[in-house]
């Protein structure tokens, strides 16, 4: 089932926020244009732009997936350490492993103005998307052996990753293309989030100190938002004369912000009934008890480089179906842990199948 509705108030508000407002002051500001001339326009199948004095909108489903260069959120030795990493016998979940997100889903809305009498348009769309990981989980225990003691450990990660992309353009005719050559400005906001619950509780059958239970809770964060110039070029070929097209599209945008990580959580320790000075026999780490919190963040270039092809079938000179596959790539986008616990700055490249409705008016 495809989606078209647009959440614009889940997830991060600071830039999705305004670009939804944003896609709501074109909207009306494009429909007053168009309200003193709302001839439709004739049916047609050559290869060539929207005709002037045309309001061209849509709505657009699509799943896809997330390419990434393996990242590691938690766990690595020399981040916190690897949670369960002390545990007798047992392989700690998030020590050197990325996540890998499930499929994920998209919706996105958009319109153009073509202006009569002149070759110019304006447009403008706006897209949200998330996807998140299947649920690690690792509960184990040990008994006591020669004196030794009893553990039982659990551990839980999980993320969900999103994204929302706005582009206000103008767009220019290039009747040779069958499209328009555009630009404008683009603006992103990319994140993932992780989090990650663990606890150790044991006991010891005779004497030694004790250490009966730790647990640990933490968040992490990682974001780029920015805007820059954008540049694109679109088009639309009929084939052999009839109701079918193929429609394309090609951009790239220089995108300057802010790329964060930030890690907040809460750590406890408890032994023989007092509180343990540190986690870091427990845990691998150097985390002390209470709360801790740390942030790095950054100014800095994306690029961003995005292409997709459909194939479009014309119901009638107002309508149209559009499946095709999209492209949408940024590098070093989001910062993140490599299996040796170093940050590193990853790259995020979604594509999938999309389904698009068009109608002009």
């Amino acid at each position: 089932m495809v989606s078209t509705v647009v959440r614009c108030g889940l997830g991060r508000v600071r830039l999705r926020s305004l670009l939804c407002a944003t896609v709501s002051t074109m909207a009306l500001t494009v429909a007053a244009a168009h309200a003193a001339d709302v001839t439709p326009p004739s049916m047609t199948f050559k290869a060539r732009p929207t005709p002037a004095n045309t309001l061209t909108m849509w709505v657009e489903g699509a799943a896809f997936w997330t390419n990434k260069n393996a990242p590691v959120f938690f766990g690595a030795p020399a981040a916190y350490g690897g949670v369960l990493a002390s545990f007798p016998s047992t392989a700690p979940i998030g020590t050197g492993a990325g996540f890998n997100t499930q499929v994920g889903w998209e919706a996105a809305i958009g319109a153009d103005y073509a202006f009569a009498g002149t070759p110019w348009h304006l447009s403008f769309d706006f897209r949200y998307g998330a996807a998140v990981a299947a649920n690690q989980a690792l509960t184990a225990s040990s008994g006591p052996s020669a004196g030794n003691t009893t553990a039982l450990a659990s551990e839980g990660l999980g993320e969900r990753e999103d994204h929302a992309v706005a582009d206000l353009m103008f767009g220019r005719e290039v009747p040779a293309l069958g499209g328009q050559f555009k630009f404008g400005i683009r603006g992103v906001d990319l994140g993932a989030n992780i989090t990650q619950n663990a606890s150790l509780s044991t006991s010891s059958p005779s004497g030694g100190p004790v250490v009966s239970s730790a647990m640990l809770s933490a968040d992490e964060r990682s974001s780029f938002i920015g805007v820059g110039p954008r540049v694109s070029l679109d088009g639309h070929y009929a084939l052999a004369n009839s109701a079918w097209a193929i429609e394309y599209l090609g951009g790239a945008a220089a995108l300057i912000g802010q790329r964060s990580m930030s890690i907040t959580g809460t750590a406890s320790c408890t032994s023989s009934g007092a509180v343990c000075t540190s986690t870091s026999t427990l845990f691998g780490g150097t985390i002390a008890n209470g709360v801790f919190s740390t942030q790095v963040s950054n100014y800095t270039p994306v690029l961003n480089l995005d292409a997709s092809v459909a194939l479009a079938y014309a119901f009638n000179p107002w309508s149209a179906v559009s499946f095709g596959f999209r492209f949408d790539g940024y590098w070093n986008a989001l910062k993140t842990f490599n299996s040796t616990g170093n940050l590193v700055n990853a790259d995020r490249l979604y594509y999938g199948p999309f389904l698009r409705l068009t109608g002009h008016f």
